[in-house]
């Protein structure tokens, strides 16, 4: 039995997962997605408009960020036409646990998470990291 379920594996459902692994708990995050997938809605979210005059804030901020921690244009050439990666997402590396399904429902009072496919999963702590576009839980 894990010691936390953290339902959501957006960019804050990760965070939580992190932490409280970091301090030693073991942690099961559920989400109905791949983790980081995020919703179709929340795509367009944090796009600056140009003609709102966002570029005298948001250019601003990326000159500070460069100063700071040295931001670089990354380029590349091209090499070989084709080549085999080996790559680990980070996020189920930091997140522990990881359950594609369906939360649908949340009892507080019993600490249970009762999944689509009716399953019932409890730990002492239950965290809901569902993001703002969730419309059922």
């Amino acid at each position: 039995m894990a010691d936390a379920i953290v339902v959501g594996a957006g960019i804050f459902g990760q965070s939580i997962s992190a932490e409280l692994r970091r301090i030693g708990m073991e942690v099961l995050t559920i989400d109905a997605n791949k983790p980081m997938s995020g919703s179709k809605p929340s795509a367009g979210l944090i796009k600056p408009s140009w003609f709102s005059g966002m570029r005298h804030i948001f250019n601003p901020a990326i000159e500070k960020l460069d100063q700071l921690f040295g931001v670089q244009d990354l380029t590349f050439s091209v090499g070989p036409m084709s080549a085999t990666v080996h790559w680990v997402p980070p996020a189920l590396v930091l997140m522990g646990e990881y359950m594609e399904a369906e939360v649908i429902e949340v009892e507080p009072e019993q600490k249970q998470v009762v999944l689509a496919n009716g399953e019932v999963l409890s730990a002492p702590i239950v965290v809901i990291a569902a993001g703002h576009w969730t419309t059922q839980i």
